[in-house]
């Protein structure tokens, strides 16, 4: 079984113990077809049908990225470094753009430059 598969599987059993049935919803390659129906409900209005469809897909396309890494942060103990490293791949590869897209219809982003990394400095400010 490669990366790919082993995290696939690996997510499906995660969210079914969180969630049970709802949980393979979260990592199924499918349309969010309820997901994209309730975010037009809330934008139709706004930006007018068409465009409220595409800002569900972009905000729903990705979910199977979003599962993986919130399982990280929930068991990172569960996941092989390849498995990770597989998760990182798709997740760079696919979600950007769908964030990029939905920032674009509703003008809601800015593009900054992160300061010069410190791990030293990561977590002072947290209780």
């Amino acid at each position: 079984m490669d990366a790919y598969d082993s995290l696939e599987k690996k997510l499906k059993a995660i969210y079914v113990e969180i969630a049970g049935d709802k949980g393979k919803a979260v990592t199924a390659n499918r349309i969010a077809k309820n997901v994209i129906a309730r975010i037009k409900a809330i934008y139709s209005k706004e930006y007018g049908d068409r465009t409220a469809s595409t800002l569900g897909m972009h905000m729903s396309d990705w979910h199977s990225n979003a599962a993986f890494i919130v399982a990280m942060h929930l068991f990172p103990e569960r996941f092989t470094d390849e498995e990770i490293k597989t998760g990182i791949g798709l997740f760079l590869t696919h979600a950007p753009n769908h964030i990029r897209a939905a920032c674009q219809i509703t003008q809601q982003y800015v593009w900054e430059n992160f300061p010069d990394s410190d791990p030293d400095e990561w977590g002072k400010n947290e209780p």
